[in-house]
């Protein structure tokens, strides 16, 4: 709902109630963390710097990005500019445009002074890369604690 709310032209989804969810799924939250802080106002201040402090983890970045129609023709140009020049070359912390991550994107994005902001969700995602983070989910929806770390009517 957060989601199909949101009037900004770029938003980005982020959990502020990570931290209890990255360590039981990792072990660690410091493992296979990036940076996300943001202002009063929701705008998206730093984002994607590997192994951050605590104090850089506002929330936690999930991967969902809603852009309006109204952006989209400026991040389209923008995206082909910097495609034709950096397409094989390192770019931001990506070794090529090519391979970039969406987090560079997203730097590059509010470089250009774009309006990015963030969407905050608690509790409202889970992750699935490997077979233990399913075997891991599966666990707790049968113990009965998944709503620890998701709970969709918060």
């Amino acid at each position: 709902k957060k989601i199909l709310n949101f009037k900004g032209e770029i938003g980005v989804v982020a959990d502020t109630y990570w931290k209890d969810y990255w360590t039981a799924r990792l072990g660690n939250w410091k493992d296979d963390s990036e940076s996300f802080t943001f202002d009063l106002q929701d705008k998206i201040t730093g984002l994607g710097k590997p192994n951050p402090s605590e104090k850089e983890m506002d929330a936690r970045y999930v991967g969902i990005i809603k852009f309006s129609m109204r952006i989209l023709p400026k991040i389209r140009l923008l995206y082909q500019k910097e495609a034709k020049f950096f397409w094989e070359t390192p770019w931001y912390n990506s070794e090529s445009f090519k391979k970039a991550y969406m987090t560079d994107f997203l730097k590059f994005l509010i470089d250009k002074n774009l309006d990015v902001r963030v969407i905050k969700i608690k509790k409202g995602w889970i992750e699935f890369d490997t077979i233990e983070d399913y075997e891991k989910a599966t666990k707790w929806l049968e113990e009965g604690s998944l709503k620890r770390f998701i709970n969709l009517d918060e």
